[in-house]
């Protein structure tokens, strides 16, 4: 699989970020701090 260069997340944190979101009712705030990204990503 090729990723661009300027990929912030993986396809697997991609899905685990998803995953939080949606299923554990996890904050974006919380998500993009531990993702170490922005709000904006997430």
């Amino acid at each position: 699989m090729v990723i661009h260069k300027r990929t912030r997340l993986t396809p697997m944190q991609l899905m685990e970020v998803y995953t939080a979101y949606f299923r554990e009712n996890r904050g974006v705030s919380g998500l993009a701090r531990e993702y170490h990204v922005s709000q904006p990503t997430i």
